[in-house]
């Protein structure tokens, strides 16, 4: 009764919303190390299962703040840590949802990108490459998306091709503004 003309926060009352703000805090969390890796990895597959967490976006937004980890912080993954993490990419690259995939994608990039810093013959390169041997297996888009990863692995980024996901949507914006010319 006293608040009667105070408005509900119905746009945190939803998941979407709340997203961003849980992001910005777990990324301050890691950086100022109140949180490890090690430390929920033991979470992480609950975190991501379909049947325990329903929602899309919240697991692609675990699979972002860990693609985030270890692009700010390569040195807080450990061996066993990445391996972990490429098989949490690589079932996020085989999810039905695109923005898993995307997601998972993202995950793996990063993966690749910190491999690709060892010496050729590292242990670290020799399970990614492992890693993106398995993604190709997917016959839907295994092949594009392995090659890429192989290419951010021996250090030619720029010569990637570009993610399954963003030839996506770059299509979709051609012809959107195709339409709008017409």
């Amino acid at each position: 009764k006293f608040f009667t003309h105070a408005q509900p926060p119905l746009p945190l009352a939803s998941p979407r919303y709340q997203v961003p703000v849980i992001a910005e805090c777990l990324d301050e969390l890691f950086q100022s190390e109140a949180i490890t890796l090690e430390r929920v990895a033991e979470s992480l597959p609950g975190l991501l299962d379909l049947k325990k967490a329903p929602t899309a976006h919240a697991r692609a937004a675990v699979l972002s703040w860990l693609s985030r980890c270890v692009s700010t912080k390569p040195t807080a993954v450990s061996g066993p840590m990445r391996t972990q993490l490429g098989d949490l990419a690589k079932v996020a690259l085989d999810d039905s949802d695109p923005k898993m995939r995307e997601a998972g994608d993202e995950l793996m990039t990063e993966l690749c990108r910190l491999a690709s810093k060892a010496a050729a013959s590292s242990k670290e390169r020799r399970a990614m490459s492992v890693m993106i041997d398995k993604v190709r297996e997917n016959k839907a888009h295994g092949k594009r998306t392995a090659d890429r990863l192989s290419a951010i692995l021996d250090g030619n980024e720029a010569n990637a091709a570009p993610a399954a996901h963003a030839l996506k949507s770059s299509r979709v914006d051609s012809a959107a503004s195709g339409s709008a010319a017409a």
